[in-house]
């Protein structure tokens, strides 16, 4: 899936302009929580004339316009896929990299995959990405870019063969051994 070198930054920034522009989903909480790849509010800071502002740009197009300007800007001026990565709201982070994919390096790819996967409040339950594609993003990832250093370490130096133990409920507890092999 991933076997890019380089990333395609230009690539990734138009991809990235693309999601700022979907539409902002109102919430019963909105303007103060709404849900968009770029905010989680309606309300944000602008400098008008020098001057910081609030404005709510669920309830104004030139707001919304002005809004989407500012974070295009970001968006253009990034040095890196993960920078733009780390401008998503939270829930978005693993849609981002679905569509941001092909346009990474397998470094570029795994890593945020790493970061998105953490950061994620619930991953498995991603209508964007069903389990099938998740793991086909972890079998496309490059495992040392993963994880830390310290965590490649202490993988590097388990036994062949692992024994791990999942705690559940008991309300969703079965009997059952598990191994997990190489």
């Amino acid at each position: 899936m991933v076997n890019k070198k380089e990333t395609n930054l230009e690539g990734v920034k138009a991809m990235a302009r693309t999601l700022l522009y979907t539409d902002i989903n109102r919430t019963a909480y909105s303007p103060m929580i709404v849900q968009h790849p770029f905010t989680n509010t309606g309300f944000t800071m602008v400098m008008r004339n020098g001057i910081p502002q609030c404005i709510d740009i669920t309830a104004d197009s030139n707001a919304l316009h002005e809004w989407r300007q500012m974070v295009c800007e970001q968006i253009n001026s990034s040095k890196s896929a993960f920078e733009i990565y780390m401008m998503t709201n939270k829930p978005y982070g693993m849609t981002f990299l679905k569509y941001a994919a092909h346009h990474l390096s397998k470094k570029d790819f795994s890593q945020i995959l790493a970061d998105a996967w953490i950061r994620s409040e619930n991953p498995n339950d991603d209508p964007n990405l069903p389990q099938a594609k998740l793991l086909s993003l972890f079998q496309s990832a490059e495992p040392r870019h993963l994880m830390s250093q310290d965590e490649l370490n202490t993988l590097n130096d388990l036994d062949t063969t692992v024994t791990v133990y999942r705690g559940v409920t008991s309300f969703k507890a079965t009997p059952r051994n598990s191994r997990l092999a190489p």
